[in-house]
């Protein structure tokens, strides 16, 4: 048996891997099915728009509630390290009548634990406030954030062992700079339900927000993995 090393770009794939095998080992064919069964995946987000001020503090000046979108992917492809490749463009009004847009610059990185429930993105956007625009760097994840608004935490997935939805709970502190504008911050916090194609998801527009356009379905294409190539 060779004692080479192994290359530092297979090191992530053989995590999610052997998670992955650990715990379809454990659970067996069931959650085999389940976990390669392609999932619809909701999610709402609330975002809190907070401003720089002169003596370097941050302060909420604005807020979007109900934001809403949706694609599909299947936990197997989710662990491989799934590339949320889609045109969802996400449009709505923020609490004082501000036109709010937020867009996929590229394809965003998806990483998923499925033995501890953890999950991280990594995401290109391009938002816009009131027409001004900038492009903002996010790196969300089911763990913990530090942010002016104090600790944010998400929470890992639940319900993966079970046949009903699956839920997780992102969030994130992404700076904002139009030109010309002053510094903000946008704190989002993110709830995602994924239910098996076919089934019943709950409604992800909680009692009381914004009605918001239907968004355009995107798709979860899996990442090829170096180890395929010869």
């Amino acid at each position: 048996m060779s004692n080479a090393r192994r290359p530092r770009w297979a090191r992530p794939i053989y995590v999610a891997i052997g998670s992955l095998l650990i715990l379809l080992l454990g659970a067996g064919a069931g959650l085999a099915k389940r976990a390669s069964q392609p999932m619809k995946i909701m999610a709402r987000s609330h975002i809190q728009i907070l401003q720089k001020q002169a003596n370097g503090r941050f302060v909420q000046v604005d807020e979007v509630r109900g934001a809403t979108s949706q694609v599909e992917a299947s936990l197997l492809q989710l662990a491989s390290g799934g590339i949320i490749d889609t045109a969802l463009t996400l449009q709505a009004k923020t609490k004082k009548g501000r036109a709010y847009t937020a867009k996929l610059a590229r394809p965003a990185t998806v990483r998923f634990n499925p033995a501890t429930g953890q999950l991280d993105a990594d995401v290109l956007l391009e938002v816009s406030l009131d027409g001004r625009s900038a492009t903002v760097v996010s790196k969300s994840t089911t763990e913990s954030r530090r942010s002016p608004k104090g600790t944010l935490r998400g929470r890992r997935a639940r319900g993966l062992l079970g046949t009903g939805p699956m839920t997780v709970n992102l969030v994130a502190s992404n700076r904002f700079k139009p030109a010309g504008q002053p510094e903000m911050l946008l704190i989002v916090k993110e709830e995602y339900t994924l239910t098996p194609r076919g089934g019943q998801a709950r409604e992800a527009t909680p009692r009381g927000a914004q009605a918001l356009e239907p968004a355009p379905r995107g798709t979860v294409k899996p990442k090829q993995s170096p180890l395929r190539k010869r």
